[in-house]
């Protein structure tokens, strides 16, 4: 702006009356545009409805517990955060937003925390808030006891007890104990869902070498699959073997 103005005084001095004016008249166009490209900047910081409150809802839980401690859960972070960036436009904000749940999702899987499936249903809310066009959302899906619609049946608990027990090696053990309880944690409005991801854990498993080391594929495949069909017949019969 410094060189512009000394321009325009070097014109005031040696040029007739009509160059000044046009030279003040881009000058002004060139303010005008600055102060719209500010006044656009601070819309798109805060054209998201609710965010101050879903920022807030997010501090709230960051300040308890062991959250921040976790990469899972510091992913979810920094990539919610890149929502503050002015130049992103609408369809990357809601692509932030989508992938910062999936985190948080993967984060619930591992923790098993109420809370943090409540904040999961408050961002689902949020885009669903500011992107009504947009018809698919991940939605949270139920992996503790405060939202499970039913506790964790006697038939999955006794061959998540033989997976345990067995010398299948960890990780693998840890994790797919993890699985089975979280499917089990799913809710009466997911069990197409449930249904699917217990038979696949069963083929998995049966086919699995560290299974048939440990001499178990075929009892735990055989006991999941067996539990399905006499819990969820019709949907056995739909997704079954």
């Amino acid at each position: 702006m410094g060189r512009i103005l000394k321009d325009l005084l070097s014109m005031i001095k040696n040029k007739p009356l009509i160059i000044v004016s046009l030279a003040l008249t881009i000058l002004i166009i060139i303010s005008i545009g600055l102060i719209l490209s500010l006044d656009n900047n601070a819309k798109n910081s805060s054209d998201l409805k609710n965010l101050d409150k879903i920022k807030n809802d997010i501090q709230t839980v960051s300040s308890s517990g062991n959250a921040l401690q976790n990469p899972v859960y510091q992913k979810f972070l920094a990539k919610f955060n890149e929502i503050n960036n002015s130049k992103l436009n609408k369809e990357q904000k809601y692509e932030v937003l989508n992938t910062s749940l999936t985190y948080l999702v993967s984060y619930y899987s591992l923790t098993n925390d109420p809370q943090i499936f409540d904040l999961e249903e408050k961002i689902n809310s949020f885009i669903i808030l500011n992107f009504p066009e947009k018809k698919t959302t991940l939605e949270p899906s139920c992996f503790d006891p405060s939202c499970a619609d039913s506790p964790q049946s006697p038939e999955m608990l006794a061959i998540i007890e033989v997976i345990k027990n067995s010398n299948v090696p960890s990780p693998m053990k840890d994790d797919n104990i993890k699985d089975l309880t979280n499917f089990g944690y799913l809710q009466t409005s997911r069990n197409n869902s449930k249904v699917q991801n217990y038979l696949i854990m069963a083929s998995m498993i049966e086919k699995n070498q560290d299974y048939q080391a440990a001499g178990i594929n075929i009892k735990v495949a055989n006991d999941i699959r067996s539990y399905v069909k006499k819990a969820y017949p019709a949907l056995y019969d739909k997704y079954g073997p």
